[in-house]
């Protein structure tokens, strides 16, 4: 789309130079110097001398229309500057345009690359479309181990749910999940993540980097057991 532009504005001041320089070449001339050999040449033969018996030769009426033939020295000048008002114009005018793509193209480049890496973000009814991963990266990486366990716990319901072992619902309690698990074998394993995530959200307790790094395996065990959808 740019190089286009580029290309019509060559064309186009290409244009108004070569008519400038033909307007101009229309109004200048140059004189050449009288060759006195030719001159002489030309002039031979001819008497310059007045008859006296000659009657002087009537001046012939200056016309009229002579005398009224309009000015036209200063259009070659008019032109010149027509043309150099239309060329800051085209050029402005392309100028503006290549601005408008690029912002727009940066616009589209920032709202493709926009990244979720706050809890903020989860206000879908659909708990498959929460980027989870994303978000324990940032808590990881800040080292919130309170918000970190309850996105690995968030993550084991929603490997659940897509599984098709419950069904989510956003107010739905810890242990409606539990009773709709009894008859998994794996209902003992979640009841324990269960007790670590309420402990620590809803008690407020805060294990150490040791103890974090035990829970983190069990959780990462537990969910790693259930295909991923989204991987077939």
């Amino acid at each position: 789309m740019i190089e286009r532009m580029i290309r019509y504005l060559f064309v186009i001041l290409l244009s108004v130079y070569l008519t400038l320089h033909a307007a101009a070449d229309s109004n200048s001339y140059s004189e050449k110097p009288l060759n006195k050999q030719k001159w002489e040449e030309l002039s031979n033969g001819l008497d310059y001398t007045e008859d006296p018996n000659k009657k002087p030769k009537e001046k012939e009426p200056v016309s009229k229309e002579k005398d009224t033939a309009p000015d036209l020295s200063g259009v070659s000048e008019g032109i010149k500057y027509i043309g150099f008002a239309l060329i800051i114009g085209i050029i402005g005018y392309i100028c503006a345009l290549v601005i408008a793509s690029l912002v727009n193209k940066n616009a589209r480049i920032k709202k493709q690359t926009l990244q979720i890496t706050s809890e903020d973000e989860l206000q879908e009814e659909n708990i498959s479309e929460w980027p989870l991963q994303k978000i324990l990266n940032k808590y990881m990486h800040e080292g919130d181990i309170r918000n970190a366990i309850r996105i690995y716990y968030l993550m084991a319901l929603q490997q659940l749910h897509l599984n098709g072992f419950i069904k989510w619902e956003k107010d739905k309690t810890n242990s409606k999940y539990l009773l709709e698990l009894s008859a998994q074998p794996f209902v003992a394993d979640f009841s324990a993540l269960t007790t670590i995530y309420e402990t620590t959200w809803y008690g407020k307790y805060v294990p150490d980097e040791a103890v974090f790094s035990i829970i983190k395996d069990q959780f990462t065990m537990f969910n790693n057991q259930f295909p991923r959808p989204d991987a077939n």
